[in-house]
This record gives C-alpha cells, sequence and structure tokens, in this order.
C-alpha cells in the first residue's frame, strides 16, 4: 500500500490531488491541516507534533499543497522528517526561494509541481510545469498518475518556471487587473448587461474569476516571483510607448509592433487566430444561456 500524506489538505489544490488518489484502492491518502476536519489529522507543520512527524516519517510520498510563506517555514522541518527514498512534492506558484532550500537534498526525491488552471477545472486536457530537483521512480510514478487522470506535464527548470509564470502568470493577471480599474468606471447597467464587444466579454471574464479567487494565491504570484516586477515594469513601458505613437499618429509604429507580436507566435500563429474566433462564437451561447435565464 503506498502511503501519501497531503499537507494542506483542506485547500482547494489539495482536495484535487485526494480526489483522484483515493480512487486508487492501492493508496492510503492520511490528510493534515492545521484546520480540524472530517478524516483530518489536525496539526500545524511549523510546530509539528509527534503524531505528525510518525505520518510523514512512514509517508511513500509527501504532497506539500501549503500556501507559499507556510511552505517556505516548514520546508527544513519537513525534510528533517522524511525517510530514504520518500518523494517530496509540492504545488507552489513560484519555485526559486523554496527550492532553493532543498538543492542539497540527498537522501529523498524531490518534485515541484505547478498546476497551470484553477483546481475546479480538473486535470483532464490541462498541464502542470514539471520541475524535478531529485528524480527517481516514485517521481516517474507521478507522473504516470498524472498522465493517467488526463494531465499534461512541461518540463522545465527552477529560472525557466519562474521567468516563464512571470508572463503567464503574474503579467496576465496584472494587466487583467489594471484594465479592471478601467471597468469601475462604466456605468452599472454596461457591466450587468454581460455583453459588449467579444474581447471586453473576454476580459470581463477573466476579471471576475480573478476577483473572486483566492486573494493570497495571486498576491503571492505578484510579489514573490523576483520576475515578476519586471513584466509589470515592460508593461508600463508599452503604454508609454502607445501614448507616443498615438500623440504623433505614427501608424507605421504601431503596425511595425503588431508585426513583432506577430512574428513571436511562429507558424502558431494562424492556430491561435482561429481559436480566438471560436472563442467568440461561443459567448454567443453564454449570452443566449443569460438572456433565457
Amino acid at each position: 500500500m503506498l502511503q501519501i500524506t497531503v499537507l494542506g489538505a483542506a485547500g482547494q489544490v489539495a482536495g484535487l490531488f485526494i480526489s483522484h488518489l483515493t480512487t486508487d484502492d492501492r493508496v492510503d491518502v492520511h490528510r493534515v491541516d492545521v484546520r480540524a476536519g472530517a478524516r483530518v489529522m489536525q496539526a500545524d507543520v511549523l510546530e509539528p507534533h509527534a503524531t505528525l512527524k510518525q505520518a510523514l516519517h512512514a509517508s511513500d510520498v509527501v504532497l506539500n499543497c501549503l500556501p507559499d510563506n507556510v511552505a517556505a517555514q516548514a520546508i527544513a522541518g519537513l525534510l528533517g522528517e522524511l525517510r530514504p527514498g520518500a518523494l517530496l512534492v509540492d504545488t507552489l506558484s513560484v519555485k526559486g526561494p523554496y527550492l532553493a532550500k532543498l538543492s542539497e537534498v540527498v537522501h529523498a526525491e524531490c518534485l515541484s509541481l505547478n498546476p497551470l488552471f484553477g483546481p475546479d477545472i480538473g486535470f483532464a486536457g490541462q498541464s502542470l510545469a514539471w520541475v524535478s530537483m531529485r528524480g527517481g521512480p516514485r517521481t516517474e510514478d507521478f507522473r504516470r498518475r498524472l498522465h493517467g487522470w488526463g494531465a499534461r506535464t512541461i518540463d522545465m527548470s527552477v529560472d525557466e518556471h519562474d521567468r516563464t509564470m512571470a508572463v503567464m502568470q503574474a503579467g496576465v493577471h496584472a494587466a487583467v487587473l489594471a484594465w479592471g480599474r478601467l471597468v469601475t468606471d462604466l456605468p452599472p447597467s454596461v457591466i450587468a448587461e454581460l455583453s459588449g464587444t467579444p474581447p471586453f466579454q473576454v476580459m470581463s471574464l477573466l476579471l471576475s474569476r480573478i476577483a473572486t479567487g483566492n486573494p493570497n494565491v495571486y498576491s503571492d504570484i505578484q510579489a514573490v516571483n523576483g520576475y515578476a516586477a519586471d513584466a509589470r515594469r515592460e508593461m508600463r513601458e508599452v503604454l508609454t510607448d502607445l501614448d507616443v505613437w498615438s500623440a504623433q499618429g505614427d501608424r507605421a509604429r504601431f503596425a511595425r509592433y503588431l508585426a513583432e507580436l506577430s512574428a513571436a507566435f511562429g507558424p502558431g500563429l494562424s492556430e491561435r487566430t482561429r481559436q480566438c474566433a471560436a472563442i467568440f462564437s461561443a459567448l454567443k451561447d453564454l449570452d443566449s444561456g443569460h438572456q433565457g435565464s
């Protein structure tokens, strides 16, 4: 029987993993959280009691779904309780500071995941960033499980991950949040209508999802990633350029910028354009459902 201990078990990400792991009768899942709950060992990982230490030492896999700041504080104590050959998995959104503390681990396998989707969406058809610090048989078994659940894994180094997430997560969220300030200036009737241009509708949906999400998660993505500030600065510079081009009526420079962006997508540009059109078309069905409700 494979023994897996899940830390932060009351969280949504942990819940997604648990819902899949518990379908395998060859896996025994132990839930740990600072909050009490059904079938949950109540424990503070920063001040672990003897029962938690025993569970960690008996585990083949420890799945760390703790918030970024708690995980960073708890890691030294966790490593001391892992038995040789065990696998430590985390799901942190920023890797550098945390994984730097794992660089000298030699007695256990260490795997760092980042689900690139909200836990309510589920694994099927979704991607996870995969950063393997110290691989082995348990690491590869965990990959097979994820693939069996329909997920894709994208191999990255620690630095590649944080640089990529500064664009893919921090940059996207920052752009949507900044645009959201403009939305608050609109008449309430326009916002409530759930209509408008297709790009406006898509941005509204993104803003709604972020605004109703876990603020700690979104805040950590901006604050903990050392490359996020660079991403925000680059976006501010582009807005300044747009001001200049608009004031000067410089259509040629604007066109060159669009050409530069198109070139960045390479041969996949036409497919991205087609997918965008499909999303815009799907918005009509959403509008119909809203009007009929």
